[in-house]
């Protein structure tokens, strides 16, 4: 986190001092350029990498699960994204972000190794339904540190919130398994650079560390796009997010267990602009 603020800061002052030599093609015209725009609203699709490990139940008790390996569920998966912000002020430096999507996913596999869900063992060669419900909702409010009308750098404080549960199925034994939503706190940073009228480049940083008592959370959010403006309220682009997150509680908020969830996906989006 430390060495991504440093470098997000340098990148900057970098492009801040770059921002007086750059053509203002926007200006050639007597046209006023306004390169914030207020309102935006962004749709698309996630090509996302999965990398999951769940623990039901306490330590020496519970078996850790790499659902995809142990219980089929694909690595690869392509959903809907969903991202909206909302710039607010004279001058438009406080700014709110919302973004969600679902990495949901079901299978039916014979068990090729043996696993324990809530105390109950299903052997090797029962043949199972899981459901892997993973969902993720964020929301971050930022406030512009330096802006001018090439960069807006954002200093960013948010919510990170995980639906996550494992349900496994099995005629003999039933369903078993358990849900959680993991709310995280974010501190980060923002980027955006108007590269031309034309060109944009987004990005941001985020993440926490939190132990205390029988609970202990890690996130780290990272995100890097860029954006084609060649109409006047619409936009489309294509970036690369990834999150790392690990939660562990022996008895935090009806939660009992281990989970680290990894992703690295492409986005590819419409954006209007308001």
């Amino acid at each position: 986190m430390r060495f991504g603020a440093v470098l997000t800061a340098g990148v900057a002052v970098t492009l801040a001092s770059w921002s007086g030599a750059l053509p203002a093609a926007a200006q050639d015209d007597g046209d006023a350029w306004e390169p914030w725009e207020r309102w935006s609203f962004a749709a698309g699709g996630f090509v996302a990498d999965l990398d999951n490990t769940i623990r039901i139940g306490v330590p020496g008790v519970g078996v850790e699960i790499d659902v995809e390996d142990a219980l089929g569920l694909d690595r690869t998966q392509i959903v809907y994204r969903l991202d909206g912000a909302y710039r607010f002020g004279r001058t438009r430096r406080h700014r709110l972000d919302v973004t969600w999507f679902d990495l949901s996913r079901d299978a039916t596999r014979v068990l090729e190794q043996e696993i324990e869900i809530d105390g109950v063992i299903y052997p090797v060669g029962t043949t199972v339904r899981s459901e892997y419900d993973l969902q993720f909702l964020n929301a971050r409010y930022s406030y512009s540190l330096y802006q001018d009308d090439r960069v807006d750098l954002a200093g960013s404080l948010g919510l990170h919130i995980t639906d996550v549960g494992l349900v496994v199925d099995e005629p003999a034994r039933g369903r078993r398994g358990d849900g959680w939503t993991a709310p995280l706190p974010l501190i980060g940073a923002r980027l955006d650079v108007a590269i031309t009228p034309n060109w944009y480049m987004r990005s941001h940083a985020a993440g926490l560390w939190i132990k205390t008592g029988d609970f202990e959370g890690r996130i780290a959010d990272l995100l890097f796009a860029g954006e084609y403006r060649g109409w006047e309220k619409f936009a489309i682009g294509a970036g690369v997010n990834s999150v790392r997150l690990f939660v562990e509680s022996s008895d935090f908020g009806g939660f009992n267990g281990r989970i680290e969830s990894n992703f690295v996906g492409l986005m590819l989006y419409g954006k209007a602009l308001f």
